[in-house]
């Protein structure tokens, strides 16, 4: 850890202010000659710094839908990926601690954490009105939250830090107990729902709102199997009658109807040509990775590149006609198969594939909405951390635990209308309600960053790998890391390696 925060310390001074919230946010004015003694003195000093920890939640190992959604499906087998050995090692369920996926989510999430920091230790001393640097302040620690929320459902203990990094911090951190780390998380989101405003402007659209922090608060309730509280939060939430399901799934995710009733938070993008392949650009790669690879770049970004594809078990996973036939509408809006045609790109799948479009027969149109506007290179869509769907979902499942089974049929059957699926029955059992929430998180979160933690959480990953994934006696189901409840993802060893105080999760040589 020494390497990464010491490289955080010339965050507090050279402040990237690349995040695409509205416009007003995103178009900050660059500050990369500042000096530490001019800099955090006004306002905009303290919102670039701010737009700073924004900013962490596009990178890789952030929350930019490729490493943490990585981390959520492809350990459960529904996505295939053909593309690097680190990405093949999590699918294959061969969790060595030198991948770089795992190391990437960890310095990625303690940059965001002490860039964060900063804006709150900082903040009282900002030539500021009271309610501009409660503003700032609420931002901040909800940050903090998502990102300590995130380290702990993956690693279990980590380091608890939360002060500015600076020459005189002791880098030789312990890992704190995640139930100190949950207090954490709930006090900076107690704080956050109280400083934040319900919903923002126009011109401040994307930044985390009070709705964003109830979220993420009956999230974390959820994961302590506190379940009176995780309803509590979620009927806060509901009842400020600011969200809803768009009508139409496929809408939820479309750029032209950004910020939409649907979104809780999400990582803000914009279509640019700048910044090249690296993590300076303000756009991503999901429509590219999405479409079949080589059909062109007038129907996909850089001609599609076909590196993540939907398997055939979750594809089987859809509910069903008496025909046969898929009734679920959401498979239209996100998912495309041999013979079927794209919903707005003039695409037809091949009945017999060309050998590069896909290996397992299907590709993923849910973030493909053909080649990006203007010529731009990336992507500006913006990419969910959490929609009003998983609200529900939540709910549900926290309801069902609290006896209001009925109340938690009724949660689901509003997803289920979307999907022009028939409603759930009230005769259904305790049991089976929790697994119609399974089913429903399977289908509608797809390729979004809730899994795997999901299934984890209650103890169920080993029985849905065994019970889904027709390659199960090939995996390493037998690994160390593997016969933990609940199962925790490797330290990474560069951490090991650089803190002697840090210690590694049981199962990991």
């Amino acid at each position: 850890m020494k390497k990464v925060i010491k490289i955080l310390l010339t965050a507090t001074v050279i402040i990237a202010t690349t995040v695409a919230c509205g416009d007003e946010f995103l178009e900050l004015d660059p500050v990369d000659q500042v000096t530490e003694a001019g800099f955090f003195r006004t306002e905009g000093d303290a919102d670039a710094a701010l737009a700073s920890a924004y900013d962490m939640l596009q990178k890789y190992g952030g929350f930019e839908n490729e490493f943490l959604t990585k981390l959520e499906w492809l350990p459960v087998g529904d996505m295939q990926m053909e593309e690097s050995p680190a990405d093949q090692a999590l699918e294959s369920l061969e969790w060595d601690v030198d991948n770089g996926r795992f190391s990437g989510v960890w310095s990625r999430h303690y940059t965001g954490i002490a860039r964060a920091n900063t804006v709150i230790q900082r903040i009282d001393g900002v030539d500021a009105t009271d309610e501009a640097k409660t503003l700032i302040s609420a931002q901040a620690k909800f940050l903090r939250a998502l990102f300590y929320f995130s380290l702990a459902r993956n690693f279990g203990d980590v380091p608890l830090i939360l002060e500015e990094p600076t020459a005189d911090t002791d880098f030789n951190v312990s890992r704190a107990p995640l139930s100190d780390v949950w207090a954490q998380v709930e006090s900076d989101l107690t704080d956050a729902i109280a400083g934040l405003p319900v919903e923002w402007d126009d011109a401040d659209k994307g930044r985390a709102s009070r709705t964003s922090a109830l979220a993420l608060l009956a999230k974390v309730h959820l994961y302590q199997e506190e379940w009176e509280q995780a309803v509590q939060f979620s009927e806060q939430l509901i009842d400020l009658n600011v969200h809803g399901l768009t009508e139409n799934y496929r809408d939820a995710f479309r750029k032209e109807n950004e910020h939409n009733e649907e979104d809780v938070f999400s990582v803000q993008y914009r279509d640019t040509n700048a910044g090249g392949w690296g993590e300076g650009r303000d756009g991503h790669f999901l429509g590219s990775r999405s479409a079949p690879r080589g059909i062109g770049a007038d129907l996909a970004p850089f001609g599609g590149w076909s590196n993540w594809v939907p398997t055939p078990q979750w594809v089987s996973a859809f509910e069903t006609n008496d025909d046969g036939e898929i009734i679920d509408s959401r498979y239209d809006g996100m998912v495309l198969g041999p013979g079927e045609t794209h919903p707005e790109v003039e695409f037809t799948m091949p009945d017999t594939l060309n050998a590069g479009f896909t290996s397992t027969g299907y590709v993923l149109t849910k973030f493909w909405f053909g080649p990006n506007p203007n010529n731009s290179i990336y992507s500006g869509q913006n990419i969910p951390v959490i929609r009003y769907a998983e609200v529900l979902l939540n709910y549900a499942e926290a309801l069902n635990e609290v006896g209001r089974g009925n109340d938690a049929i009724d949660a689901l059957n509003i997803i289920r209308e979307r999907a022009d699926l028939e409603p759930l029955s009230y005769d259904m059992t305790q049991g089976e309600i929790l697994d119609a929430v399974f089913h429903e998180r399977r289908i509608e979160l797809f390729w979004e960053q809730s899994f795997f933690s999901d299934l984890n959480r209650r103890g169920r990953y080993m029985d849905f790998i065994r019970e889904n994934r027709p390659d199960y006696d090939e995996l390493p189901t037998d690994a160390p890391y593997l016969q933990q409840s609940p199962i925790r993802f490797p330290i990474p060893l560069n951490e090991l390696d650089n803190n002697p105080n840090m210690t590694q999760n049981e199962g990991y040589s």
